[in-house]
């Protein structure tokens, strides 16, 4: 899971020991492999005080090589993320090569992800050069491909192998996401993602073995101090 705030903050926990607040700007990165456990709260001074949250939180599937690897933690903090300027949109890149700029998260597969805000707006192209797949998320506002209007909550997928020409109009915050085709697809059911059902099945019931054992010594374990968990869907 990748994590990345507009606005507001994040308390994350989990099993491997790892406690910080993410801001905007920075990026939260969260390998899963073969299973971690995680909580996101409200930190104490918002929680007392308020606050306005908006972020992305993006699922990227490790390679089948990956899938099992140990779970990992990497709090990467705004100022080590490449700044650009996008055709009048500040950008940000959260993961992987694009329009020159290399961020510093690792990742073992070709990833391309950018973070923008344009509150001027912004005018700008997507090269056939910067990704195999790539694709366009409103967040807020609306941009405008190829005269198709992309409004917020859209995701466009474009053409591959072309220029594509962006308007985006003011105010406006998006995602561009894409890179290298995965080797195969997914399975998702709940918070568990595996390229077969038989493995989805084998996470189920180690959820629920760990919750009847009152996760000591169990398959997962809870984030210390937390003793809230969600049952699977139907439990």
């Amino acid at each position: 899971t990748v994590t990345f705030l507009y606005e507001g903050a994040i308390r994350h926990k989990d099993t491997l020991g790892n406690d910080l607040v993410i801001r905007p700007g920075a990026v939260n990165w969260m390998t899963a492999g073969r299973g971690i456990c995680h909580s996101e709260r409200t930190p104490d001074e918002e929680r007392a005080s308020g606050q306005s949250m908006h972020g992305i939180q993006t699922w990227v599937a490790l390679p089948k090589d990956y899938a099992e690897i140990a779970p990992d933690f990497v709090h990467h903090p705004a100022d080590t993320l490449p700044e650009f300027d996008l055709g009048g949109a500040h950008a940000r890149v959260l993961a992987g090569d694009a329009f020159g700029h290399s961020a510093p998260v690792e990742f073992p597969w070709g990833i391309w992800y950018v973070g923008a805000d344009a509150d001027n707006g912004a005018e700008f192209t997507i090269g056939a050069d910067e990704a195999e797949e790539r694709a366009l998320y409103v967040a807020f506002g609306e941009a405008v491909i190829d005269g198709e209007l992309i409004e917020a909550g859209q995701m466009a997928i474009l053409t591959p192998g072309k220029d594509i020409p962006v308007s985006v109009a003011i105010g406006t915050r998006f995602m561009l996401a894409g890179g290298q085709p995965m080797d195969g697809p997914r399975k998702i059911e709940w918070n568990f993602v595996a390229t077969d059902t038989e493995r989805l099945e084998q996470a189920k019931a180690d959820w629920r073995a760990s919750a009847a054992s009152g996760w000591q010594n169990t398959p997962f374990t809870l984030p210390e101090g937390e003793d809230d968990y969600i049952p699977l869907p139907g439990d």
